[in-house]
């Protein structure tokens, strides 16, 4: 069932996992999981929050912008959540995997240089 812009603002203002935003007289955002949809006079605006390396808003692509169409605010914010969340932890495992290499590679280079002090002795 296709939703309106209108539909899917009422939607998420009433759902009760998401938090309301005032931003000033004319512009009201509301957030779910960093997944935003704001009002102000000229209409609505779907976005994404980016915290890694300061704070900073993407505007959604058609495709997830057509899911809350598609599926309705809560579903769609979920759905999107979600993959973008995956992604972090994707990235975050691979730079985790990189750092405990480099970690233990340290450890074991440290651990030589003691083996060999203590042979020296």
């Amino acid at each position: 069932m296709p939703y309106t812009p209108d539909e899917l603002w009422q939607q998420a203002i009433n759902c009760p996992h998401a938090s309301i935003i005032r931003s000033g007289d004319l512009e009201l955002s509301v957030e779910f999981y960093g997944i935003y949809i704001n009002k102000n006079g000229l209409g609505y605006e779907y976005k994404t929050c980016h915290t890694t390396g300061g704070d900073y808003y993407d505007k959604l692509s058609p495709t997830h912008i057509d899911m809350f169409f598609r599926l309705g605010y809560l579903d769609a914010a979920i759905n999107i959540a979600t993959e973008i969340l995956q992604k972090k932890a994707t990235r975050f495992e691979k730079y985790t995997s990189k750092a405990s290499e480099l970690l233990l590679k340290n450890i074991n280079k440290k651990l030589c240089q003691l083996k060999e002090l203590q042979q020296n002795r």
